[in-house]
């Protein structure tokens, strides 16, 4: 996703800034600064503190697998 906005920026900056006037930059930072909140504003409610389960040991992973069962059944 990177690459994507390594080639559409300087695109962006040609279609916005064709004169590099004050005016046109500042829109141009008013647009970036809008896409980068959309972007970025949804990430808490789609995240959390909880570490992955890969990320634990297998010995952990095991356990809380166990747990799951147990509550399952009962």
């Amino acid at each position: 996703m990177a690459y994507v906005i390594q080639f559409g920026a300087p695109i962006l900056v040609g279609i916005i800034c064709p004169d590099n006037t004050a005016e046109q930059w500042g829109w141009f930072f008013l647009i970036v600064g809008i896409i980068v909140f959309v972007t970025s504003a949804p990430f808490p409610w789609f995240t959390t503190a909880e570490p992955a389960d890969y990320t634990l040991s297998r010995e952990k992973q095991l356990e809380i697998a166990k747990h799951k069962e147990l509550q399952e059944c009962c």
